[in-house]
């Protein structure tokens, strides 16, 4: 196993101070483990761990400190994103095809974030699959929808997440639900349990699809500001 970083015990840094390492990882999933010599480090002490989006974002993965006296968990097991930003997606704009979150993209194009065309009405599609060789230790997931208005996600045809609007997705749905902002907005959910039985994960080992519809106020609010990212947990 390659090793990133070490900072070895009873190694001090000044008080009150950050110190900031970047690294480039490749691997699927990488272990980050805490130490110390004493019960705890110093009051306020963190190890803060971030993934880098584009402009100029980021994504908090972990904070952690060593803490014997609390029991805190002394290591974490991460993993990269299974959709990273900026990724390739498969879109469909101003109408609405009847099971739309299934795995079919035929009559889809494909594009990404700053190449996605506008939406001739209120209504966006945006489609992914992506493959998984094992689901054990995964218990849920992360995802980040770049977004400004409502929106909609389903993963293996089954509605994980919803937001700004009732009821399933149709051409006459509207919303006034609105951020201040087009950004990078979080959700995490367990992988389990979404109207089946119990324990039944929501993810396949194998091919998955995600599909994600997004409502904007108006029809006059045409512009893609579309991105996600899928982590898990």
């Amino acid at each position: 196993d390659e090793l990133l970083l070490n900072v070895a015990t009873g190694n001090t840094f000044p008080l009150n101070r950050d110190r900031e390492d970047f690294f480039c990882v490749t691997v699927s999933r990488y272990d980050v483990t805490v130490e110390g010599t004493n019960d705890d480090w110093s009051s306020k002490s963190y190890l803060y761990i971030y993934e880098l989006l584009p402009e100029g974002e980021q994504e908090l993965l972990v904070k952690m400190r060593y803490d014997s006296l609390q029991a805190n968990d002394m290591t974490y097991y991460l993993r990269r994103h299974e959709i990273s930003p900026m990724e390739q997606w498969y879109y469909k704009m101003g109408s609405l095809p009847s099971n739309w979150y299934d795995d079919n993209t035929s009559g889809w194009a494909q594009g990404h974030l700053g190449a996605f065309p506008a939406s001739t009405n209120q209504i966006q599609l945006y489609k992914k699959t992506f493959s998984l060789a094992s689901i054990d230790q995964i218990s849920s997931f992360s995802m980040s929808i770049r977004n400004r208005f409502a929106a909609v996600v389903y993963i293996n045809n089954q509605k994980v997440f919803q937001i700004g609007f009732s009821g399933d997705l149709s051409d006459q749905t509207t919303t006034e639900h609105v951020y201040q902002q087009a950004d990078y907005y979080y959700f995490t959910k367990s992988i389990y349990t979404y109207g089946g039985a119990e324990n039944t994960p929501i993810l396949n080992v194998g091919n998955n699809v995600i599909a994600v519809g997004l409502v904007s106020i108006t029809d006059t609010q045409k512009a893609s500001n579309f991105d996600a990212t899928f982590l898990l947990l």
